[in-house]
């Protein structure tokens, strides 16, 4: 016989009524094409963005959670996963009613660091779907330093060592070691969390996961690609997002940086369909690697 319990948590979650669009991706990876692509299909990802569109409302609460989950970890089922799940709900009512929006309105939010408490941010809104962005380990590492590599703010304090660790590296290396370097750890530690996460919590429905490369490649299948994703009539694309190719797949293979950059990330990286020698791009409708 079923458990009566575990009926009633599904049914619970079957008519829950906050169903946001995670958009995820490491700081740096190109996630302000997420939004304008999300932007364009209809999806409010609230009332204050920043330069990168990033979704602010969120911040105190993600990076609060993100600290906390990397530093003890919050189980599920426990008090402060309790905790938190009331609070995110809370935020997004928040956001909502300041927007004068209905719950069940496409909406979502786009933050860097929500990588780093993705398993907590789905038990709060069950009925998540999520967009993941990922980009080629060696181009993603060599360029500037996102928050999460720096030991300059209170995430990055927590995250970086962390991922040190979980690399298998010395944390007391850190202060030796040249930037890209504390982007690659960054990188393999957030994106292979979360494609665990994904595979692991969410049904192949209701997650989509793309890669930077191909977005710039071709920008109107994915904008296609992310409605019928979103379930959304696609609506056509009024301005094609400006792309910087010079940021996009180009590097020096003789350099010695990338070989020690794949040495960290390249598990992860072959896993996501990467090839050593640079990004690799696949055909729109080619399954996607989780």
């Amino acid at each position: 016989m079923a458990d009566p319990t575990m009926q009633r948590s599904r049914s619970d979650v079957a008519q829950d009524p906050l169903e946001p669009i995670i958009l995820l991706g490491r700081g740096g990876s190109g996630t302000r094409l997420l939004s304008a692509f999300a932007a364009s299909n209809g999806i409010f990802l609230g009332n204050m963005l920043n330069a990168t569109a990033d979704s602010v409302e969120w911040v105190q609460d993600i990076y609060e959670l993100a600290i906390e989950s990397t530093t003890v970890g919050v189980d599920a089922g426990s008090t402060r996963d309790a905790y938190w799940r009331e609070r995110l709900r809370g935020t997004a009512g928040r956001i909502l009613s300041a927007a004068g929006l209905p719950s069940d309105v496409a909406w979502g939010w786009k933050l860097p660091e929500t990588m780093l408490a993705l398993p907590q941010v789905l038990r709060a809104f069950p009925r998540a779907r999520v967009v993941h962005l990922v980009r080629h380990p060696v181009t993603s590492s060599l360029r500037r330093t996102h928050m999460t590599s720096r030991l300059s703010n209170p995430v990055g304090q927590v995250v970086l060592p962390a991922a040190y660790v979980a690399c298998g590296l010395n944390p007391k290396n850190i202060e030796f070691d040249e930037p890209y370097l504390h982007n690659a750890v960054t990188w393999t530690y957030q994106v292979g969390n979360v494609c665990r996460a994904l595979s692991k919590t969410l049904a192949d429905e209701r997650h989509l996961q793309l890669r930077y490369e191909e977005i710039c490649a071709n920008p109107v299948e994915t904008h296609c690609e992310l409605g019928k994703f979103l379930g959304k009539n696609v609506v056509p694309m009024n301005e094609i997002p400006d792309i910087d190719w010079a940021r996009v797949s180009k590097f020096d293979i003789n350099d010695e940086r990338p070989e020690r950059i794949w040495s960290i990330c390249g598990e992860v990286a072959i896993a996501l369909g990467y090839a050593k020698d640079g990004p690799a791009v696949r055909s729109i409708n080619a399954p996607h690697p989780i």
